[in-house]
């Protein structure tokens, strides 16, 4: 079993995608992902101050802001979350998303201003069950996933974003 794991590991990062490629596809999804935030927040910044900023030749404080740490853009604060199951069970207990969501919400009462929550997952269920939970900005990858439990296999075909 180590050997067959090994060499499929290996063989992944062999057909792994060029460095430009990888780069691509993850502006595009960002770019999905929080396009309209960072559009809304652009967009409320006072005209004036964009005249005056202009004028000065300076930047404005959205553009500090963005370009401040060279970094991706993301909304700000964000927990992060991974929810694993099924294949996980063997190894240790298996906690179900809505645990999860109690946890951030114990979280959220020591940080108010949170309100975003990065969930990585493979499983299609926990992706379908954010929408329960409309007090929070659920963000993910919009990759195809297992419906169901990981004895089954079967893919789901929706699209999320």
């Amino acid at each position: 079993m180590d050997r067959r794991w090994w060499r499929a590991q290996a063989l992944r990062y062999l057909m792994r995608f060029q460095t430009e490629h990888t780069c691509g596809l993850l502006n595009v999804a960002r770019h999905l992902t929080f396009g309209w935030e960072a559009a809304e927040l652009v967009h409320s910044m006072r005209i004036s101050e964009y005249f005056e900023e202009k004028t000065i030749h300076s930047r404005s404080a959205i553009e500090e802001y963005v370009w401040s740490n060279h970094e991706t853009w993301t909304p700000r604060p964000l927990l992060s979350v991974h929810v694993r199951m099924g294949d996980k069970a063997c190894e240790t207990k298996v906690v179900q998303f809505e645990e999860y969501t109690r946890l951030a919400n114990r979280i959220r009462n020591r940080f108010p201003y949170l309100n975003g929550i990065w969930l990585s997952t493979k499983i299609q269920e926990v992706i379908d069950k954010t929408k329960l939970y409309a007090n929070w900005n659920f963000y993910y990858s919009n990759v195809r996933r297992p419906f169901g439990n990981f004895d089954r296999l079967l893919f789901d075909t929706r699209s999320s974003t």
